[in-house]
C-alpha cells in the first residue's frame, strides 16, 4: 500500500508539473527549455512519442545543445527509428556547445548506432576519429 501511495504521488506530481509548464507556455510563449521539461516528464511517464516532438520542438526554438540532440538520438533508437538516431547522434556530435569529453562520448555512441544500422564501415570510421582525436588529447 504504501508503495501504491508513492507511485500515486509521484504520478499526481508529474501530471502538476506538466499542468505547470502548459500554463507557462500559454503565458511566456515559445520557450525552449520549457518543452525540454515537458519531454523529460514525458519520458519518465513512458510518452516516448510525445517526449520526442516536444524535444524537436525544443531544437526548433533554438536550443542547439549537444545534450538534447543526444536525448532525441537515444529515443528514436528506442522507437526503431534508426536514420533518426544516426541522424540526431550527428547532430550532437557537431554541436557548437560540446567539450572535446563530450564529443568522444557521442561520437562512441554515434559509432554504436552505426553498427546497430549495420553501417559498419562508417562505424569503424567515427571509431578510427575517436581514437585519433583521444590521441592529441
Amino acid at each position: 500500500e504504501e508503495n501504491q501511495n508513492t507511485l500515486d504521488t509521484q504520478s499526481a506530481l508529474r501530471h502538476k508539473a506538466l499542468e505547470l509548464l502548459n500554463n507557462f507556455l500559454q503565458t511566456k510563449g515559445n520557450r525552449f527549455t520549457t518543452y525540454a521539461a515537458k519531454a523529460y516528464i514525458l519520458m519518465d511517464m513512458q510518452h516516448i512519442d510525445y517526449a520526442k516532438a516536444l524535444f524537436q520542438k525544443s531544437i526548433e526554438l533554438a536550443s542547439d545543445w549537444h545534450s538534447t540532440y543526444r536525448q532525441v538520438s537515444n529515443i528514436s533508437h528506442r522507437l526503431n527509428q534508426v536514420d533518426d538516431a544516426i541522424a540526431f547522434a550527428r547532430k550532437a556530435v557537431d554541436a557548437k556547445d560540446n567539450t572535446d569529453q563530450s564529443r568522444a562520448q557521442h561520437k562512441e555512441h554515434l559509432a554504436n548506432m552505426l553498427h546497430n544500422a549495420g553501417k559498419l564501415d562508417d562505424a569503424l570510421n567515427t571509431i578510427n576519429e575517436l581514437l585519433q582525436t583521444e590521441s592529441k588529447i
